[in-house]
């Protein structure tokens, strides 16, 4: 986000570029690129573990973790580059599939911001919008589509009822 000069680079809006990127890497291929986990938590899908990682990065010197007053009633966290970042490791790590994803993840929500794409993320996830905050939400709902479902089912019968694991 900070090579392409967004200026909305709250850890919400990264947050939900990885969801987002995740979600649509295992509805076209199978599998996130992560491999995280992701719960329920009121601005929308989250890594599970998310804060864990987050102080990996820091102690690293990956990411710098800081605050930035965005008119809201609590300050917004923002991660930026570290003095140990390198993009061209990452970037060895992911394989051009993967990077084209977060690639499109960027560009899809440039310049959006932290709370645009949490509403997004809202509308989008069908099963955030019926689980508990704290709830685990299972890799096999990223594959409902949400434009052909009421929005007021039971999605872990509805995953129990078709055999998908939860």
């Amino acid at each position: 986000m900070a090579e392409r000069g967004d200026r909305h680079r709250g850890a919400v809006k990264l947050n939900k570029i990885v969801w987002w990127a995740d979600q649509e890497s295992y509805r076209r291929g199978g599998y996130s690129i992560t491999g995280s986990d992701y719960q329920r938590l009121p601005q929308g899908p989250v890594p599970h573990r998310l804060d864990l990682i987050r102080q990996q990065l820091a102690r690293g010197a990956r990411v710098t973790i800081g605050h930035r007053d965005v008119g809201a009633p609590n300050p917004a966290i923002v991660l930026e580059p570290g003095p140990s970042s390198d993009m061209s490791e990452v970037r060895r790590l992911l394989d051009e599939d993967d990077v084209a994803m977060l690639e499109e993840a960027l560009a899809k929500f440039h310049n959006w911001t932290g709370t645009q794409v949490s509403e997004f993320s809202h509308r989008e996830s069908i099963a955030w919008k019926n689980l508990e905050d704290g709830d685990l939400i299972p890799d096999s709902a990223w594959l409902i589509d949400t434009r052909s479902v009421a929005t007021d089912f039971d999605v872990k019968k509805l995953l129990n009822d078709s055999g998908f694991p939860t």
